[in-house]
């Protein structure tokens, strides 16, 4: 169970002797598993196609008419969508606000690289990202926050293939 739930389920929960952890876990268990967690600063910004809901099967293409039916359509029939939610792994202290920003290396330099969904900062000092990239990134690219630069972060294995197969 999650702590900062109802009292009468902590309390259930200390008398039926069951764990309680942190409702921070459930970040880290949406940020492995590929779903993505949404901050308040992510909603309106993506379709769902850029939040892989696609190939978890979270996007209905034949349903009749729904809100925002025409632009999930769209990006799947006509190839428009160009990003992808990704997750990422850095081992690290670091601090991650509403403003952090996530670079990319290209070569010797580093640009922009995408926005962050939700992180998690583990006791061991892994910090783990969910970030919104190119959909074309590959396992080798790294990742820094902008302004904590010492810290470098790479893809981990989602538990899907982010190639969309045919329905």
């Amino acid at each position: 169970l999650l702590v900062g739930a109802k009292s009468a389920i902590d309390s259930y929960a200390t008398a039926s002797h069951l764990p309680i952890y942190k409702s921070q876990l459930w970040t880290l268990l949406e940020i492995t598993s590929g779903f993505v967690d949404m901050n308040v600063n992510s909603v309106n910004e993506y379709v769902p196609q850029m939040l892989n809901l696609h190939l978890i099967n979270g996007i209905s293409f034949t349903k009749g008419c729904y809100l925002g039916q025409e632009t999930v359509a769209r990006m799947k029939y006509l190839g428009k969508n160009k990003r992808a939610l990704f997750a990422l792994k850095g081992q690290g202290q670091v601090s991650i606000d509403d403003d952090s920003l996530l670079e990319k290396q290209l070569a010797e330099n580093w640009r922009r690289g995408g926005n962050i969904i939700a992180s998690y900062q583990a006791d061991d000092g892994t910090c783990y990202l969910q970030a919104v990239l190119n959909h074309d990134t590959t396992a080798d690219s790294q990742f820094r926050l902008k302004d904590q630069n010492d810290i470098k972060f790479n893809l981990m294995s989602l538990p899907y293939s982010l190639t969309e197969s045919e329905i």
